[in-house]
């Protein structure tokens, strides 16, 4: 076992500095915090995981807007999409109608990374 440190904070502040045990093995675990305690934590864990694997098949994207944003930009490609790449195109040099633009691409980016046409 050895002990790694972590700051606890409180809006943004840290209030505590505290030490965490980590165990080398299952045996030193249940040495340390019993069977009873060792099963808790483990069921806990276990349901907290199973939950947000299940929360994030049901979420559109994990892709922040920055990632959207760029995978947008890739639906505007020249051969694939000569429309989205000439309205690019005709907005260089105006950041703020470009971002615009690709702003608009976004419920189509969404779309596509749920069914999988595109992957973030």
């Amino acid at each position: 076992m050895h002990e790694e440190t972590k700051e606890v904070k409180l809006d943004s502040k840290v209030v505590e500095t505290i030490q965490i045990p980590v165990y080398d093995n299952l045996e030193e675990i249940v040495d340390a915090l019993g069977d009873v305690k060792v099963l808790a934590l483990a069921n806990r864990q276990n349901k907290a995981e199973l939950s947000n694997q299940s929360r994030a098949k049901h979420t559109p994207s994990k892709a922040g807007k920055k990632k959207l944003l760029t995978l947008a930009y890739q639906l505007c490609d020249k051969d694939s999409n000569p429309e989205n790449y000439e309205k690019m195109v005709g907005l260089i040099g105006d950041y703020d109608a470009m971002q615009s633009f690709l702003t608009s691409l976004l419920p189509e980016v969404e779309r596509r990374l749920k069914e999988g046409s595109l992957s973030s």
